[in-house]
């Protein structure tokens, strides 16, 4: 039983140090595809015995992710990025064993990602171990998502990602960066309701509220589920729709806004009624409004969800077919102790409803 890591580089001589010392011991080699670094990156990833290959940048992150998985001799991948470490405590020997015993149609095994700034301030799960045997391959130039044969497997790991944790100057080169490559995604299929998905989340992050709205408005129109399962990936446009039009009311003082706000996130709790980020939203409207019940109601629903959340089933093995990952692969926002704490404050705010 072998595992591989593959990773794909460019000028990470901050970060890849500790990416590389999380995996080292758990993988039997590690394959990093550089895309044109000028520091010491390659020097760095050499430094801890990994193949590292040539490849120039062709704006398409599926097309070196793909490149980094064909150089894999690995019976499982490891997906990571350098702006990602694994922090789970895994006995190597163990884990393989687990591995080893997993049903063969069980070809991808989730973890939990969680996104480190000074704190924990989102998480989410997604798959990241794939047998090679799968015929795992990423599609999409920009947020490309896995493709394979099978079921996927839960399993307890966690893994940091620090790619938010950046300067301001890196931050606004990213979102350009990802902007471009989502309208070229657009430019080839207007209809592509995922890659408006994410344009809302860069028009958020430049303050642009009313293209956030258009993009979001328009990749739900064109979005071809209609249940509430189907639609668990979706469910963060909801929030973001209402999340969008608090800002703009916040702005303006007009309540065209505050109405629009709330008619968005009473139509995604209605969806998701467990839902993190949709009932933050909705205790804040009902703190802004006075409304200790609405708040409360809400409040209740944020803190059982984020229970929940802290505290997943103690896993001592693989769980197992979990047909549909993507209904849980999707970022939460509102977890953050500022959130926690805006709750707490709201509640001693409308007087514990006196």
């Amino acid at each position: 039983m072998k595992i591989s890591a593959c990773m794909i580089v460019r000028d990470e001589h901050d970060l890849l140090p500790q990416s590389l010392k999380s995996i080292r011991n758990l993988c039997d080699e590690i394959i990093v595809v550089d895309t044109g670094s000028i520091d010491d990156t390659v020097e760095i990833a050499e430094s801890f015995g990994c193949k590292v290959y040539h490849h120039p940048w062709q704006n398409d992150f599926s097309l070196h992710r793909n490149q980094s998985i064909g150089y894999a001799t690995g019976d499982w991948i490891l997906i990571l990025d350098a702006d990602e470490n694994l922090i789970s405590d895994i006995n190597p020997e163990n884990f393989k064993a687990k591995l080893k015993k997993l049903p063969p149609e069980v070809c991808a095994l989730v973890c939990t990602i969680q996104e480190k700034r000074d704190e924990i301030t989102g998480k989410w799960f997604g798959n990241r171990f794939f047998r090679k045997s799968s015929g795992i391959h990423y599609e999409h130039c920009i947020h490309n998502q896995p493709r394979y044969d099978g079921f996927s497997g839960m399993t307890d790991i966690v893994i940091n990602h620090y790619g938010y944790s950046l300067s301001p100057e890196k931050m606004k080169a990213k979102y350009a960066r990802t902007e471009a490559l989502l309208n070229k995604r657009l430019f080839e299929n207007p209809e592509d309701y995922e890659a408006l998905k994410y344009m809302v989340d860069i028009h958020m992050a430049n303050r642009d509220f009313e293209k956030a709205i258009e993009c979001g408005t328009k990749c739900l129109e064109l979005l071809p589920v209609v249940s509430p399962q189907e639609m668990q990936t979706y469910s963060g446009v909801y929030f973001r729709m209402a999340k969008s039009y608090l800002s703009r009311w916040s702005e303006t003082e007009k309540d065209i806004y505050a109405d629009r706000a709330v008619q968005w996130a009473r139509h995604g709790v209605k969806l998701f009624p467990d839902d993190i980020d949709l009932n933050f939203t909705m205790a804040q409207i009902g703190y802004r409004s006075d409304d200790y019940d609405l708040y409360k109601k809400h409040a209740d629903r944020y803190d059982a969800a984020v229970k929940e959340l802290d505290n997943p089933p103690a896993l001592t093995e693989f769980e197992t077919e979990i047909t549909d990952v993507a209904a849980i692969n999707r970022n939460v926002f509102s977890v953050a102790q500022v959130h926690r704490d805006a709750i707490k404050l709201m509640h001693d705010e409308l007087g514990g409803g006196k």
